[in-house]
């Protein structure tokens, strides 16, 4: 937690903050990025800090087979699944091309 002072009163949507008053303020909080000195820690106007989401392999690759042949929107032009088709099936997260591009050449091996 960040030890802040507020140089003018702050709402985070559930505690006020009163001016010229020291604070810990939860990472969970975006902090302004004017009217506020911070003491240590949280850079002021930072977002917090989220965690990447890991995709397994195993739901890719499951995502894939779940592609339909010959649909149009599923295939590229040289026959690689379609990025925003595996995304559209993923429960949680996106892949990028390069990886839907490992996950093809360990099919196709």
């Amino acid at each position: 937690m960040p030890k802040v002072v507020f140089q003018t009163p702050f709402f985070d949507g559930e505690r006020r903050y009163r001016k010229d008053t020291e604070y810990d303020v939860p990472d969970n909080i975006t902090l302004p990025t004017r009217g506020i000195r911070t003491i240590d820690g949280k850079k002021p106007g930072a977002k917090p800090a989220t965690k990447p989401v890991v995709i397994a392999d195993s739901d890719i690759i499951s995502a894939i087979s779940k592609l339909v042949e010959g649909e149009e929107t599923h295939w590229t032009n040289d026959g690689k699944p379609e990025v925003k088709a595996i995304n559209e099936l993923l429960e949680d997260g996106k892949i990028k091309a390069v990886d839907r591009d490992r996950i093809w050449a360990i099919i196709n091996e």
